[in-house]
């Protein structure tokens, strides 16, 4: 697992690391970019990355628009067997969710 404090530090490591097998990111971060955006981001450099995102905020506080990268969402609080299966559907289905 690599971890990064946010999305630009997410780009970065995306950058250096040979294997990366899933982006797990909130939707709502701190630092100016949001969970989708880094998706988006990560998805130019890396087309087939699955992404999985998990988010505390409501369905109408999440923007599910303006070209944003469609992913799954895991609602928090989760637990670790919810968390599992929603990982296990992403690697599953690759890139294309």
């Amino acid at each position: 697992m690599v971890r990064a404090p946010g999305g630009a530090a997410a780009l970065e490591v995306a950058r250096n690391e040979a294997r990366i097998d899933l982006l797990l990111s909130d939707v709502v971060m701190p630092g100016g970019m949001s969970g989708r955006q880094l998706a988006k981001e990560l998805r130019a450099m890396r087309p087939n990355i699955p992404v999985l995102f998990v988010s505390g905020y409501s369905d109408d506080v999440v923007d599910t628009t303006n070209g944003a990268v469609d992913a799954p969402i895991v609602p928090k609080p989760y637990d670790r067997a919810r968390l599992a299966a929603a990982v296990r559907e992403a690697l599953a289905k690759g890139g294309n969710s």
